[in-house]
Formats: C-alpha cells, sequence, structure tokens
C-alpha cells in the first residue's frame, strides 16, 4: 500500500523535450498510483492543453524571459568547444514564492535549467528537495554535459590546472561551480539518477559525494508505448513499407543537427554498411529532424518525418520501424530508446552513459565501443541479421517490466520515506 504523500514537482517544462517529457510522466505515474501530486512549470509543451494538477507559472517565465539578454551576454565572456547546452540560473525567476507557499511533503525538482529556477533560489527551498537529474548540470559548471574527453572537474573540483583545452576566456564554469556549492551548502538535496552511469557520477561528485542518493528508472507506459503487429505493416504515417526491406529508425529532438546526438557517427557507419556489408534492403526513417520528405542518405533511402508532435504518430513510426539506432556520445536515459525498446524494437547504439541499463548486447540489441563507426555498423549489421517477431515481444515484455509506472512510483515511495524519516 503507498502512503498518501504529496509532491510538488518543479520543471521547466510539462512534456516537450525529454527531460519535459520525463517530469510529465512521473507525475502522471504518481497521480495513476494514488500519490498527490502536482507539477509547477514555466511552459506547457504537451499536446494536452490543461493536464491534471499541473499549474504553469506565466509570471515567473516573463521574469526568466527579462534576464536572458544579460545571462546570454555574461556566458559569451567564455568560449568552449562543448556544443552541449549551458545554463547560467544566477538570476531569481520568482518561483521559489511558488514552490515555499505550497504546501507538501517532498519538492521534487526536474529540468531546471535556461534560468527556471536560479542556483540561490534552490537553496532556499523550504522543503526536504530530491532532484532527479536529466543530466550533469547539478554536478558541474554551466555545462549539461561533458565531452567524452573532458577532464572530470565535477569529480576533482573546478580548479585551473584541470580547465579543458577547448575552453578560453573567463572560466564561467568553475566560478559558476563554486556558486552552486556556497548556496547549496549545509543543505540536503537528495538526488535521484535514472541510469547506474549518472547515479555514479553523481557519487563522485564533490558536491553531491555526501548526499542520499537512489538509481531509479523512468517510467513509462507500455500500455501506450508498446508493440502492435498490426502497425507494422499498416501505418498512419502514410510510409508504404516494401516487402523484406529492412526499415531502421533514428529519432530524436533536433536529432541531425544536435551533435551530441551522433548523425555524423551514423553517417559514417552507413557508409562501411553501403561499401563492405550486404544490407541492400536497408532503408531509414528518421524523425526529430528539420527535413520532411524522402531523401538519400549515406546512399540509402530514407523517409523524413521532421519532428512528431503526438504519442500516436511516434507510436506508429516505432512499430514501423524493424530495428532503431542512436550512436550518442553522451547521454542519461534516452527516450527514445526506452520508446522503441517498449514498442519491442532491438536497438544498436554506443556503450555510453546510461545504454547499458536499456540494451543488453547481442540480447536486445548491440552495444558498439563508443565513437567506434565500424562497430556501430556491425551492430546494425546484427539488428538486420537477428531480426524476428519473437525477438520484438520478448524486448517489449522486458521493457514494460523495466519501465513500469507502479514500480517506478513503488521505489520513489521507498526512497522518499528515507528523505523524510532517515
Amino acid at each position: 500500500m503507498i502512503k498518501p504523500l504529496k509532491v510538488l514537482h518543479v520543471s521547466h517544462s510539462y512534456g516537450g523535450g525529454g527531460a519535459g517529457k520525463g517530469a510529465a510522466r512521473l507525475h502522471q505515474a504518481f497521480l495513476q498510483n494514488g500519490l498527490d501530486s502536482h507539477l509547477l512549470a514555466l511552459e506547457n509543451n504537451s499536446d494536452d492543453p490543461d493536464p491534471d494538477n499541473v499549474v504553469v507559472c506565466a509570471h515567473a517565465r516573463e521574469q526568466r524571459n527579462a534576464r536572458r539578454k544579460l545571462s546570454r551576454w555574461i556566458m559569451r565572456r567564455q568560449s568552449s568547444a562543448n556544443p552541449v547546452v549551458k545554463s547560467l540560473n544566477l538570476f531569481n525567476s520568482s518561483l521559489l514564492k511558488d514552490i515555499n507557499a505550497f504546501n507538501c511533503d517532498i519538492v521534487q525538482l526536474h529540468w531546471v535549467g535556461y534560468g527556471t529556477l536560479s542556483i540561490w533560489e534552490i537553496g532556499k527551498i523550504n522543503k526536504p528537495v530530491v532532484w532527479k537529474l536529466p543530466d550533469m548540470y547539478a554536478l558541474c559548471g554551466s555545462e549539461h554535459y561533458l565531452l567524452p574527453d573532458d577532464p572530470p572537474r565535477h569529480v576533482e573540483g573546478y580548479r585551473s590546472t584541470n580547465r579543458p583545452d577547448h575552453e578560453a576566456g573567463i572560466d564561467i564554469n568553475k566560478w559558476l561551480w563554486r556558486c552552486k556549492r556556497l548556496a547549496w551548502s549545509g543543505r540536503d538535496i537528495s538526488v535521484v539518477a535514472p541510469s547506474a552511469w549518472l547515479c555514479e557520477q553523481a557519487r563522485q561528485s564533490k558536491i553531491f559525494r555526501e548526499s542520499r542518493t537512489a538509481h531509479i528508472i523512468n517510467p513509462l507506459d507500455s500500455e501506450v508505448y508498446k508493440f502492435d503487429q498490426s502497425l507494422t505493416s499498416n501505418n498512419r504515417l502514410g510510409i508504404k513499407k516494401k516487402r523484406h526491406t529492412f526499415l531502421l529508425g533514428f529519432g530524436s529532438l533536433n536529432a541531425t543537427h544536435d551533435p551530441r546526438k551522433g548523425y555524423e557517427h551514423l553517417l559514417k557507419a552507413l557508409e562501411i554498411l553501403r561499401k563492405h556489408r550486404n544490407v541492400a534492403s536497408l532503408e531509414l526513417l528518421i524523425f526529430g529532424g528539420n527535413q520532411k520528405g524522402s531523401s538519400n542518405v549515406a546512399g540509402f533511402r530514407a523517409h523524413e518525418l521532421g519532428r512528431l508532435r503526438t504519442d500516436e504518430d511516434i507510436i506508429s513510426a516505432y512499430n514501423l520501424c524493424d530495428g532503431f539506432v542512436l550512436p550518442t556520445l553522451q547521454d542519461n536515459l534516452p527516450n527514445t530508446v526506452k520508446e522503441a525498446a517498449c514498442c519491442g524494437l532491438p536497438v544498436a547504439a554506443y556503450g555510453v552513459g546510461g545504454l547499458p541499463d536499456l540494451v543488453e548486447h547481442l540480447v536486445t540489441g548491440y552495444l558498439a565501443r563508443p565513437r567506434d563507426p565500424n562497430d556501430l555498423a556491425a551492430g546494425i549489421q546484427w539488428l538486420v541479421n537477428n531480426y524476428s517477431m519473437n525477438l520484438r515481444e520478448c524486448i517489449a515484455n522486458k521493457s514494460a517490466m523495466r519501465h513500469s509506472p507502479a514500480k517506478a512510483t513503488e521505489s520513489y515511495c521507498k526512497f522518499y520515506e528515507e528523505v523524510l524519516h532517515g
């Protein structure tokens, strides 16, 4: 029996990108399993105009927007080859008043970058705080992810002697990291990491190594995201799938333009496949990019869908595919891989970040050596050679158990009890 806890989620957005979807799905899982769950956000980017127990704080968004110009000016004092999004979060957004006035047992933080909640406001929350880490921002300076070859400054401490060679100008990351340590000193912030990799990063970090931490995988409703054999050939997306074609999916927000998602690595792997391996039946289904229509990608026919807005379209895309590839260079627990697996797709990916939590090598997919397009090509070949409906059903069943909303809710409740009562 789940105890009737009252939880306030705080997130930059409800729905939308990966982190916003993660916040929305956890909130909905709590509601479905008997918790008194509420969510504050600056934006509602879901396709539900009026979700249950969600408040969009327009006043905080307006204050945040007014300070964006100054934040961007400050960030330009530092140059970096790291293309991943960065957040300053130095200026108060006024969201703290709403949080502290809310009667709840736990404040559950999600992705709060882009000035959603300032570093100083986080330290002044008057309720027990649990932070579900969607990325590395809480551990680092302004970075949401470090580059693979960057020094582990979040573990060693941000010093002048361990600054990455690709950075120049004012070391804003060092300065911001020190502000976080100051603002959160003596504040008991507990941490949940969706992947084993990020949980270990938090435990090793100077900021959270003394904090209570837990590894709890994000929930996904397998009654919605599921393998549906009727969609494997007949599809609402208007794509005519040829018989004996192996349709390989690749998708993520800004899939073809975000360097971290590894599209350039996919192109190299496809070139290797075209020249050296027998995969003439391979076609691509790409979604989350900017293009729509048919195209040629590295010698293979590609169906580009652009950004898919509804769960129905996304589920149709996964079910139409025969396999999925995401050569991300650094990631926590990618929603696209979870969704693909719940729809029964074997996945080829680099074995980085939280991908080993989602893909069993040579069982439910292929984990290639990081940043090795040759091995990624071998992984795609493995998907083609080992495809079967039985494999898809097995993957879908395993994923449904792994991402159970009831299981996630139970794990969070146990962790909340530890936080509240020691």
